[in-house]
C-alpha cells in the first residue's frame, strides 16, 4: 500500500484521520472550538482554486477560545511530519491576526497521540535543526517540504491550552 503521503490527493482526503481526533480531543477537554477554515470536501476544480490567494487556501482548520484566541491548524502524519514551505509562509501570516496566536494540532498515527505546539516552537525547531527539504511527488506541483521525525515534535515542551 503507498503511503498516505504519496497518493493523489483525492485519496488521501477520503481516509482524514487527524481531524476527527482533534475534534474528539477538543469535545473531551470542553474546549469552545468552531470550524474556520475550508472542508476539505467542497472541493472545487484545481485551477479555481489555485486562483484564490495562498494565504486564504491556507486558513487554520479551527478556532478556539481557551485562555485567549487561538487558530489551530491540524496535520496528520505517521512517523515524519511533512511542512509544506509555502505552507508556513501562510501561517507565519496567520499567526498574530486579531490578536490570536496558530498552534498545530498534531496527530501520529505511529505514536496514536497528539502534541499542540505553537508555530514559534515549530519554527525555532526548523531553524535549529537540518531537516531535509524533500519534494511532493504530485505531479506538476513540486512543493517544497520540510520532513521532520515525529521524535523531534515530541521532544518540544507542549503548548497547554487547558
Amino acid at each position: 500500500m503507498t503511503e498516505g503521503y504519496k497518493q493523489p490527493f483525492a485519496q488521501r482526503y477520503k481516509n482524514m484521520i487527524a481531524e476527527p481526533k482533534c475534534e474528539e480531543f477538543l469535545k473531551n477537554i470542553e474546549m469552545p472550538w468552531m470550524r474556520f477554515g475550508f472542508d476539505i470536501s467542497q472541493t472545487m476544480p484545481v485551477k479555481d482554486w489555485m486562483k484564490i490567494p495562498r494565504t486564504i487556501r491556507n486558513t487554520p482548520d479551527y478556532m478556539i477560545c481557551a485562555d485567549k484566541f487561538y487558530f489551530l491548524e491540524v496535520k496528520g502524519c505517521k512517523d515524519y511530519l511533512r511542512m509544506k514551505i509555502k505552507d508556513l509562509e501562510s501561517y507565519k501570516f496567520w499567526n498574530g491576526v486579531y490578536g490570536g496566536t496558530c498552534l498545530f494540532f498534531i496527530y501520529s498515527t505511529l505514536k496514536k497521540e497528539q502534541r499542540i505546539i505553537s508555530y514559534h516552537k515549530l519554527m525555532a525547531l526548523i531553524e535549529t535543526q537540518d531537516f531535509p527539504v524533500k519534494i511532493y511527488p504530485d505531479p506538476g506541483l513540486k512543493k517544497e517540504y520540510y520532513e521532520i521525525p515525529v521524535n523531534w515534535i515530541w521532544k518540544l515542551k507542549e503548548q497547554k491550552i487547558y
